[in-house]
């Protein structure tokens, strides 16, 4: 993905109120000083953050920030339990979903 195309998409989550931050390359650690109380909305942060680490990966900040939160199904294993929930209590809604390098993220917003 160019730079300008993951930083539209960026900046086009935190306008629907998404704190985002910028990870390590390839990875989930945080690299800004304190980490996942960083996470922001603010596009002119959020534009300084991803010029200053073009090739870092991003994050969502689940929880209170973004009131989102993340089903994570990795795996075969993960799709087994997802099948078995959803027979329980039926199918997840519609929801934004992004692939991971083992699965996929499924985005709801939080009960409130």
């Amino acid at each position: 993905m160019r730079f300008s195309d993951k930083l539209k998409m960026i900046i086009s989550w935190a306008k629907k109120h998404i704190a985002i931050l910028p990870l390590a390359v390839a990875g989930k650690a945080p690299i800004i000083p304190g980490g996942v109380h960083s996470a922001t909305t603010n596009e002119k942060v959020l534009k300084r953050y991803f010029r200053k680490h073009r090739d870092a990966n991003y994050g969502v900040a689940t929880g209170g920030p973004s009131d989102i939160f993340v089903v994570d199904v990795d795996g075969k294993q993960g799709m087994d339990s997802l099948r078995i929930l959803e027979s329980e209590e039926g199918a997840l809604p519609p929801t934004v979903t992004v692939r991971t390098g083992k699965g996929h993220h499924y985005y709801f917003r939080c009960a409130g």
